[in-house]
C-alpha cells in the first residue's frame, strides 16, 4: 500500500526525515509524536499534495504520480477541513464530494443530512468529514486525528468502525493523541518528531516513547477489562 524510503520533507519552514516507512494491506498504523514533530506534513507527502525527496510509493506508484483512480482509493480526513464554515453546502453535500453517502447511521449523520455544514456542532461536522472520508469504500484510509471534537460516545463508535473496516481488509493510518485508545487496534506505530524514531510493532516501540515526546511517560497494563491485558502510556507526572 504504502513505500516511503530515504524521503525528505521540506515544508513550512520545517524538514521531515523519513529513512523507511511502510503499510502493508490490512494493517492499522497508528502515528504518534508531539505537536510539531511533522506527523501531518509527512501525511500530506504520501497524498501526494506536497513535494519531496526520495521515494513514496503509493499502491505501487509514486505519490506525485497518482492518478483520480487512485486517489479515489483513499479515503482522507485532513486535519482541518473547514476554515469558512459558513460555506452554502449541507451535510449530505459534503459527504457526497467523497463519493456515494454511506455510514449515515452508524454515523448518527440521518437526521442533519439536510442541514447546513454552518448549522451543525463541531462534532457532527467531523463526523461528516469522516463519513466524506469513507464515501468511496477506499483501500486505503488515512485520517487525521479523528478524535477532534468528538465527544467520547461518538469516538468511541468511530473507534468501532474503524475496528470493522480493519477486520474487512482495509489499511488505516491514523495520526492521533489518544494513545489509550488507539494502541489495542495498532498494529505497527510509528513515532515522528522530525524524524521516525521507531517503526515497528508496539512492544519495540513501546520503550522508546519517552525519546519521542521529549519526556518521561509511564507504561501501563491493564487487566482483563475493558482492554484485554493491553498497554497504555500516560505522562508520568512532572513537577
Amino acid at each position: 500500500m504504502i513505500l516511503a524510503n530515504d524521503v525528505v520533507v521540506r515544508y513550512a519552514h520545517e524538514t521531515i526525515r523519513v529513512k523507511r516507512f511502510e503499510a502493508k494491506k490490512g494493517e492499522f498504523i497508528t502515528i504518534l509524536g508531539p505537536n510539531g514533530g511533522g506527523k501531518t506534513t509527512f501525511i500530506k507527502a504520501i497524498l501526494g499534495l506536497i513535494d519531496y525527496e526520495g521515494s513514496i510509493k503509493v499502491f505501487g506508484k509514486e505519490a506525485r504520480n497518482l492518478s483520480k483512480e487512485d486517489k479515489k482509493r483513499i479515503g482522507y480526513l485532513p486535519q482541518f477541513s473547514f476554515t469558512k464554515v459558513d460555506f452554502p453546502i449541507t451535510v449530505k453535500e459534503v459527504i457526497e464530494m467523497g463519493g456515494e453517502p454511506s455510514y449515515i447511521k452508524e454515523l448518527g449523520l440521518k437526521g442533519i443530512l439536510n442541514k447546513l455544514i454552518s448549522e451543525v456542532s463541531g462534532g457532527e461536522r467531523q463526523r461528516a468529514l469522516i463519513a466524506r472520508a469513507l464515501a468511496s469504500d477506499p483501500d486505503l484510509i488515512i485520517l487525521d486525528e479523528p478524535e477532534s471534537s468528538l465527544d467520547a460516545k461518538w469516538w468511541d463508535r468511530v473507534v468501532k468502525l474503524l475496528k470493522e473496516l480493519n477486520k474487512k481488509g482495509k489499511t488505516i493510518v491514523v495520526i492521533s493523541h489518544d494513545t489509550t485508545v488507539m494502541l489495542p487496534l495498532s498494529t505497527k506505530l510509528a513515532c515522528i518528531n522530525k524524524d521516525i524514531f521507531v517503526h515497528g510493532k508496539k512492544e519495540f516501540v513501546l520503550p522508546k516513547i519517552n525519546e519521542v515526546y521529549g519526556c518521561e511517560m509511564n507504561i501501563l497494563m491493564h487487566g482483563n477489562k475493558p482492554h484485554k491485558g493491553e498497554k497504555h502510556i500516560v505522562v508520568k507526572k512532572h513537577d
